[in-house]
């Protein structure tokens, strides 16, 4: 930015001579910044293009930014960021590539400022790797990579030029070459230098050839000659020279001779010739012999059999297997010979097949195996598999000889069952065989009941779990039951048969009831379980708790118990002989089993009173409604009070009673009841002796007060009636309505005055008691006064004007036409509309006050101009 340049005489024109020396020094210092200024100037470019160096950074000086720079000048230089803030130093980094930034220059104060674009023309740097040599059959080998970096450390790409391969004569050192060219760029576009990789190919010694190995094959593994592929190719530095050959100027054959050794075995004796093109003929073919051979020197591959289980047979304790001979899986030969023997089985370890048995082995026409008199348990069966070439391989089979054939089972035909005292009876199962067999013995018996012991109790149903024993309760006494027994033989195998057991039982119940008790009458027994309960197991009987502090009980205090063989049920019959609560309650206990054996016994409640004349009885206080409207039916003893008894108790037998009298428009009150209370216990009352206690009389006064009167329904207004007749007068139909707070609608007193033409005087025909204003009245204005009062005498009036409204229409009658005579003078005549009036009458208005009129065009006259042009003859 430019500044303008001040001169000494330029400020001693404007300064005054009082302040002479301070202005000196003042002048001075300015000449001295107006100097500096002149030799430092400050112009900014607008936009600077800035590249990154080689290290990937750039700092931002003030020559860079300014058009002209002076020498020694203090300028200050920053840079802002996108954001434009400042840089924490001039310099600009690989994070500001490609970012157009704000850069400003300060000097004593004074800025100006530019942009710079920040880029990376830096190329990248790379060292190419030297020449490399390989075999020229060798296809697979690496091509070194060159060290390349980039400035700012991005990624680069390489560009291939050129990859040519060159092929040599005989005569050259080396086979062929080849030339790969190649360069570098970076992300900006940036080119590194141009490299040449060179790739000799070096010619094929024959000392250097590697031929293939002999090899041994197993005939599992071929059935025809192998190929080179799996035999194995002559290498050179591990790569293959055959089938190809590449540049290498050489050729590579070979040719086999095979030679039978037996079935599906034999030798091959392959041939390999190499020549090389480059020699002279005559030292240029070479010859190497490889021996294949595929044997048969492994026993045949087989899947043995599974072991197997037979049963025994059914009348002996040996069985007879039939098993399937080993498969073959895999064998070089075209024909096996299977041989099949059995041992005893001695040891896990399966044994050889020399020494075997073969009594008893049959081949059966589907190419299985028979084998009778095997013993129980397991057996060795070992199969021999020998194939053409000699080879054999043994097969042991475990075979394992279970007893499967079920015992026969004989049953008695029917057992009787006697019930014990006990829960249940218990019976051995092998009560119910006679004399069941088996092929290798019997080992047991076990029975169950055929439907489940569903009447006993759950721990006792054996269902289908079989038990040594079967249970009997109560619940089958007299019933035939049917049950399965089973029998077991040595192997496990069963057989069941049935029998038909009848059960019987003629024990009754032992029965002993709760300890007799005593209460007072204040204790509730209604809940006769407080009392104790008979109980099926006698470690579960408790003590008879009663909550009254009065009670007692007979020794021992415990509740009572039932035992029996079998499930009872109890029924407790409760008798109560109380007389006003106190007497006795018997409680008799019944036990029936289920073959309706019975035990009885008694339990004894007594019930005494123990507080005799307790009673206190409260009477209700008088009472005043003033805010409610209750009528006398609402005024019940729910609402206004009862009488309080205290200390009452089940042997006293109390009653309330009340009588009412009722007056009503009292001084104090609308409606004023006396209630009398009478308190009875009879228990303690007698009504022939006049001095007997056990009554209470008390006196209660109910009043009820209002001061609302009624509300009419309908608004104190003037009122308008339309009468058609018969003369001048009409029906009228009009009921006054109100309604009270407190007093019903039809007990509301009404009185209804009428002055007929409102002239001051009551007319006593329309004048009475009620609401209905309903008749016959006189056309005219009329004064009505209606007054309503509740049961309380609270009165509401309400005055209003009754119009009548005579509403009949007169009826006309009148001449069809009339005839008059025109004013020559004028040619017009005046017609009035009571000229064609005949007798036209009214039911209220007389003849002579009738008014007639026309109609003329919606508009009523009484008179008509009629005009006739008598020379044009036109009305």
């Amino acid at each position: 930015m430019r500044k303008e340049i001040f001169t000494l005489e330029h400020f001693t024109t404007s300064l005054t001579q009082i302040f002479t020396e301070s202005l000196l020094v003042i002048i001075l210092s300015l000449l001295t910044l107006l100097a500096s200024s002149a030799q430092c100037p400050l112009a900014c470019d607008k936009d600077v293009q800035v590249s990154l160096d080689e290290n990937c950074k750039a700092a931002i000086t003030p020559d860079i930014m300014l058009e002209d720079m002076g020498t020694g000048c203090p300028y200050d230089v920053v840079v802002y960021n996108i954001n434009n803030l400042p840089l924490p130093d001039d310099t600009v980094r690989a994070a500001q590539m490609g970012q157009t930034l704000k850069v400003a220059v300060f000097l004593n104060g004074n800025q100006c400022w530019g942009t710079i674009l920040v880029e990376d023309k830096y190329p990248p740097r790379i060292d190419c790797p030297d020449p490399i040599t390989v075999y020229c059959n060798e296809t697979n080998y690496s091509i070194p990579a060159p060290l390349v970096s980039d400035n700012c450390g991005g990624a680069v790409y390489q560009k291939l030029i050129s990859d040519v391969v060159t092929e040599f004569d005989c005569n050259e050192n080396f086979a062929g070459l080849r030339t790969i060219t190649y360069y570098y760029e970076d992300v900006k576009g940036n080119k590194s230098d141009t490299c040449a990789q060179l790739v000799y190919f070096r010619k094929i010694d024959s000392a250097a050839i590697v031929w293939p190995l002999d090899i041994i094959y197993g005939c599992s593994k071929l059935d025809t000659v192998p190929s080179p592929k799996s035999a194995g190719y002559p290498t050179v530095n591990g790569q293959p020279i055959y089938p190809k050959w590449s540049i290498c100027k050489i050729a590579v054959t070979y040719e086999d001779q095979v030679i039978p050794i037996c079935a599906h075995s034999f030798k091959v004796l392959r041939k390999w010739t190499y020549v090389d093109w480059c020699l002279p003929s005559g030292r240029n073919i070479f010859t190497h012999f490889q021996v294949i051979k595929v044997i048969d020197d492994e026993a045949p591959d087989v899947l043995c059999p599974s072991d197997v289980t037979f049963s025994t047979d059914a009348w002996s304790c040996t069985g007879t297997t039939v098993i399937a001979p080993p498969h073959i899986v895999q064998e070089c030969s075209d024909n096996v010979k299977i041989e099949v023997g059995y041992k005893p089985y001695l040891s896990p370890t399966p044994p050889v097949f020399e020494g075997s048995s073969i009594a008893g082995v049959v081949k059966l026409s589907n190419g299985f195996y028979s084998i009778s008199g095997l013993p129980l348990g397991f057996t060795w069966v070992i199969f021999r598999i020998t194939d053409d070439c000699g080879n054999h391989r043994d097969c042991p089979v475990r075979v394992f000889i279970e007893d499967k054939v079920a015992p026969v089972t004989v049953c008695d035909q029917k057992t009787i069952v006697s019930l014990s005292i006990d829960t249940l009876t218990k019976v051995e199962a092998f009560t119910f065989d006679d004399r069941s067999h088996d092929n290798c013995g019997i080992a047991r018996f076990e029975a169950k009941r055929m439907d489940d012991g569903v009447p006993c109790l759950p721990q006792y149903k054996n269902g289908h779990l079989w038990s040594e024993y079967v249970y009997f309760c109560c619940e089958d006494y007299g019933k035939t039951l049917m049950v399965n027994l089973r029998v077991w033989d040595q192997a496990g195998n069963s057989n069941t048969c049935m029998v038909q057991v009848e059960v019987q039982d003629k024990l009754p119940p032992i029965l002993k009831a709760p300890a007799c008790v005593t209460i007072s009458c204040e204790y509730d027994y209604t809940n006769y379980d407080d009392f104790g309960k008979v109980v099926k197991d006698i470690s579960m009987r408790q003590p008879i708790k009663i909550n009254d502090k009065y009670a007692s009980y007979c020794n021992p205090n415990l509740d009572g118990y039932v035992y029996d063989g079998c499930e009872v049920t109890i029924k407790v019959t409760n008798t109560p002989n109380l007389l006003c609560g106190q007497g006795t309650i018997t409680r008799k206990f019944e036990a029936t089993d289920a073959n309706g054996n019975t035990a009885t016994d008694y339990q004894i409640i007594t019930v005494k009173d123990f507080t005799p004349g307790n009673v206190k009885v409260t009477f209700p206080a008088d009472i005043t409604f003033s805010t409610t409207c209750l009528t006398k039916e609402e005024l019940t003893p729910d609402r206004t009070g009862k009488p309080r008894i205290d200390s009452a108790d089940r042997c006293n037998n109390m009653m309330t009673t009340n009588d009412d009298v009722t007056y009503v428009a009292q001084q104090d009150a609308c409606v004023k009841i006396i209630r009398s209370w009478t308190v009875i216990d009879w228990c303690i009352y007698d009504p022939h002796n006049p001095k007997t206690e056990g009554i209470w009389k008390g006196i209660q006064v109910i009043k009820l007060i209002n001061l609302t009167p009624p509300d009419f329904t309908e608004r104190c207004l003037d009122r308008s009636f339309d009468v058609i007749g018969p003369g001048c007068q009409g029906q009228v139909n009009f009921i006054y309505n109100a309604k009270d707070d407190c007093t019903d609608s039809a007990n509301l007193k009404w009185y209804h005055i009428v002055d007929i033409n409102n002239d001051g005087t009551v007319d006593p025909l329309f004048t009475g008691p009620g609401n209905n204003l309903s008749g016959i009245y006189p056309v005219g204005v009329h004064k009505v006064t209606i007054s309503v009062s509740d049961a309380c005498s609270n009165e509401n009036r309400c005055s209003f004007l009754m119009t009548v409204r005579d509403a009949k229409k007169p009826t006309p009658y009148c001449l069809s036409s009339i005839t008059t005579t025109v004013m020559p003078s004028t040619e017009s005549i005046a017609i009035w509309a009571k000229d064609y009036n005949l007798n036209s009458e009214d039911n209220c208005t007389p003849k002579n006050k009738l008014k007639y009129y026309f109609l003329v065009n919606q508009v009523f006259v009484d008179s008509m101009l009629l005009i006739v042009l008598i020379s044009e003859r036109i009305l």
